[in-house]
């Protein structure tokens, strides 16, 4: 929609709710555009544009831009107290990784000093770090080794679960200020199912629930069936192609000669056909009544009608109580309403058997790059294997110099594995060439897998945001929860889960080869385990160095290298404005790398000082590019800081399961369990055994622990939610919503009619209009026209009635336009579009409109109609 950018914010963790600083309805916004197109470009104004939609601060209505680094991220919480709650977030992550990367470097510095790998420095240099180079030899030293690095590990897991509830608690007393100053229409209503689905008034639903107390408003939800849905994509449409037709007017460009609105223009033609080859289009009030949102006065009320109907409800009889069944007959269900920004009317509809099969539709595409990543492990694992492994050089004598003529064989790799980079490339230079050519091929086509899987994640990525409005969710509340945990189930089963089993050799894994690892043995560490310090490296600086050291200063010179000719302001604005801030999925790609990172963090440490390098680069990163770079996110709320919280105890149990099974390695760590008891003896007796280890005793105990963290977690949610309401009740126990309504009404929707709504309130005039013209066409079967059908018309689509098919309502500043037959048929729709989106004011429905004001709303427009 060239550029347009749509300007509700999503509120991700409960009601879409906005702020006064960065909410612009729909309808204004497109306003502004239609506005904007028809002025030519001015820098000045471009910049003031980028300073109003951008992190600025406004003094005496001059716009300052925040200082770097004396700028508190507090400040955040006047624009969205999500994004405040995010880089509290970071910060308590790089609180909580300093500490661990500091335990951390007990078990790196005893791991350094080990002497598996002394004489073995071709391959295995930062293998060196790892527990596989821990001590093989001295049965004490091996003991003491074990106890240092398993108690380090268990003191690392407690100290992250005490941090998790710590977390919790602070967000709760913040979230708790913030709620404190909010009042939201969704605080004084409810939401009704089980209503009859013809003949429900809301006369008759208000006086059911006057028993309850002031019922200020009642507004009836209908069954749309996919009427809606469809009617959203064709003002979809007139909006692109009004757009279109804007900027090549200002242009002074022939639109036949333009791809984009002929291709705009048969896409509308097609929905229209569709639309008429529906059989019966009703009004919108005949529509069946699938649900009612009644709005009591005050909150109290709501709480007693919600808590009578929790009470009146007879489970094992499936009963309720006469006084509470509308009409002493239709039992009704009645929850708390989400607010009205929040509800997504089109996708209510959408059955569960489509539903499951758009996700079907949505897993076997991401399967698909899925696959993809596995068959690049594959390849760089096919190319490993041609270089020696301790399995191919036991009983061969590496130590000599082999006097053999074929560079290739297996004594002369297994003698090149053995010797220093310096030596394979200056003294030995000539008899390693084989084995160098081989090293080489491995590490780039290593290097080249690590950034393709990079670059995948970022498609799955996009994919995620894609696939989720394909799946049609029934509202917007949780869409970014639910988009945050997609993208981080998929980038950290990309990532971290598939590197490992497609290197694991058991007979579940398919894609496994012949050679691959039943444990973490030592030379895991040296080739699955490079592989995955090299992918946590790259995602260091992806993609928030990208955007500062690239992305960045290419938009600043953009911006100062265009010309204003031939432009509209409304380009000029869009090339000004910076891109928007996904905080979903910026914290989905932190939480990828710390997955990764503590995941594999007990046989790997060094991966916690990557994962502490990483959360200071983007905390850094992030605030410069916000006050520098991008637009002023929408308002977010609690809810995407405090699931991602939630996820990380999830992360401390995987990460307690590998402890437990590299710590119980004998080949790493010899060591003999407490008791010969066979508790998993109906399992295997090997889990048995690694079990009863000190290290695996401290695993079970860190995975029990991780368990009731979560429970508390849910349960502190719950009691936390019970105080804030009940604060909230005590400081705002006498406000009525008559009292408080215009307020709501500057922040957000004051009503649940779907008319008031600025994104439906077009498109249920056109599906009225549809209704109109449907009933028409049959009256006039017997040449009979229905007078009132074209008095509504009129009125709705806001132009005289010509004389004569030959008159028109022309702009008289502007040429016409040329367009086809089967465009110019069309051109009716935008008279609807342009009075909607001009009118100034609250909108009131009239039965018909005067001819100075239907003049005065098409004036510089161009109208084609035939009746």
């Amino acid at each position: 929609m060239l550029g347009i950018i749509e300007a509700l914010g999503f509120h991700a963790g409960g009601e879409l709710r906005a702020s006064q600083f960065n909410r612009v309805s729909h309808r204004e916004y497109i306003r502004r555009v239609l506005t904007e197109i028809k002025i030519p470009a001015c820098k000045e104004a471009a910049i003031i544009y980028r300073d109003e939609n951008s992190l600025r601060k406004c003094v005496n209505g001059e716009y300052y831009k925040y200082h770097i680094c004396s700028t508190h991220t507090k400040e955040f919480s006047s624009y969205s107290l999500g994004l405040n709650l995010y880089f509290i977030l970071i910060k308590q992550l790089l609180i909580i990784f300093t500490v661990i990367g500091l335990i951390s470097l007990c078990p790196i510095i005893l791991n350094f000093t080990g002497k598996h790998y002394d004489f073995r420095e071709t391959q295995e240099s930062i293998a060196k770090l790892s527990v596989g180079n821990s001590e093989d030899t001295d049965p004490e030293k091996i003991e003491r080794s074990y106890t240092i690095t398993w108690s380090t590990d268990l003191v690392m897991n407690s100290l992250f679960l005490i941090f998790i509830l710590l977390c919790a608690a602070y967000a709760y007393k913040e979230i708790k200020i913030e709620q404190s100053k909010v009042h939201k229409i969704s605080d004084y209503s409810i939401d009704v199912k089980g209503l009859p689905r013809i003949g429900t008034s809301k006369e008759e639903v208000k006086a059911h629930f006057q028993q309850f107390g002031d019922v200020i408003e009642v507004y009836l939800g209908r069954r749309y069936g996919d009427l809606l849905y469809i009617f959203t994509k064709k003002a979809n449409l007139m909006e692109e192609i009004k757009i279109r037709e804007t900027l090549l007017r200002f242009k002074k460009k022939r639109p036949e000669l333009d791809k984009t609105l002929v291709n705009l223009y048969k896409k509308l033609e097609k929905l229209n056909k569709d639309i008429e080859a529906k059989d019966a289009i009703k009004h919108h009030d005949d529509l069946e009544v699938k649900r009612a949102y009644v709005t009591f006065n005050s909150k109290l009320d709501k709480q007693k009608c919600i808590e009578a109907y929790k009470k009146g409800y007879c489970k094992r009889f499936k009963k309720q109580n006469t006084d509470l069944a509308y009409n002493d007959e239709y039992k009704l269900t009645v929850f708390p309403a989400t607010e009205p920004e929040d509800i997504i009317w089109e996708n209510l509809e959408v059955s569960k058997s489509s539903r499951y099969t758009r996700f079907t539709i949505s897993l076997i595409l991401t399967g698909f790059f899925l696959f993809i990543t596995i068959v690049l492990i594959i390849i760089v694992k096919k190319t490993e294997n041609e270089l020696p492994s301790e399995k191919t050089c036991l009983g061969i004598n590496d130590k000599d110099m082999p006097n053999y003529s074929d560079k290739g064989s297996k004594e002369t790799l297994c003698y090149c594995n053995k010797q220093t980079y310096e030596d394979i490339y200056n003294e030995k230079k000539d008899i390693c060439s084989k084995y160098t050519e081989l090293l080489e091929i491995s590490y780039t086509r290593k290097i080249f897998t690590c950034f393709a899987i990079v670059v995948i994640n970022y498609i799955l990525d996009y994919l995620m945001y894609k696939l989720s409005e394909f799946e049609r969710p029934k509202s917007r509340t949780g869409i970014k929860i639910k988009i945050f945990k997609k993208i981080l189930m998929l980038m950290y089963l990309n990532t971290g889960v598939l590197t490992y089993l497609v290197n694991l050799t058991l007979p579940l894994t398919i894609f496994s080869l012949n050679d691959g690892y039943d444990d973490f043995t030592r030379e895991w560490f040296t080739k699955v385990g490079g592989m995955l310090i090299s992918l946590v490296a790259i995602n260091i600086g992806s993609p928030h160095l990208f955007y500062l050291f690239f992305v960045y200063p290419y938009e600043i010179l953009k911006r100062k290298c265009v010309k204003e000719e031939n432009k509209s302001q409304y380009e000029l604005n869009e090339i000004f404005l910076g891109p928007e801030f996904e905080i979903s999925a910026r914290i989905a790609q932190i939480f990828n790398v710390i997955f990764t990172s503590y995941t594999y963090s007990s046989g790997l440490p060094i991966l916690n000082i990557f994962c502490l390098i990483f959360l200071v680069i983007i905390f850094f990163t992030d605030k410069f590019l916000l006050l520098r770079h991008y637009r002023k996110p929408p308002y977010y709320s609690e809810g995407l800081y405090l699931s991602a919280l939630k996820t990380l105890p999830i992360c401390i149990i995987i990460h307690s399961c590998i402890s437990l099974w590299i710590y119980g390695n004998d080949e790493l760590f010899k060591i003999e369990p407490f008791t010969s008891a066979k508790i998993f003896s109906a399992y295997n007796e090997e889990i048995n055994k690694r079990v009863l280890k000190p290290s695996g005793m401290s695993s079970i105990t860190i995975i029990f622990l991780s368990i009731l963290t979560m429970i508390a977690l849910e349960f502190l949610h719950k009691l936390c939610n019970c105080v804030l309401r009940n604060k909230e009740s005590e400081i705002n126990i006498d406000t009525k919503f008559d009292e408080i309504r215009d307020l709501i009404r500057k922040k957000g929707l004051d009503t649940y009619h779907i008319r008031n709504n600025p994104d439906y309130g077009m498109i249920i005039n056109e599906l009225d209009e549809a209704a109109f013209t449907q009933d028409a066409n049959r009256e006039t079967e017997d040449g009979k026209i229905n007078e009132q059908y074209k008095n509504n018309k009129k009125c709705r689509m806001g132009f005289k009635e010509p004389q004569s098919d030959d008159e028109q309502v022309q702009d008289n500043n502007s040429q016409p336009l040329h367009l086809s037959s089967s465009q110019s048929k069309h051109s009716g729709l935008f008279s609807r579009f342009i009075m909607y989106y001009q009118d100034e004011g609250d909108e009131e429905n009239q039965d018909c409109c005067s001819e100075e004001d239907i003049v005065g709303e098409t004036e510089s427009h161009q109208i084609f109609e035939k009746e």
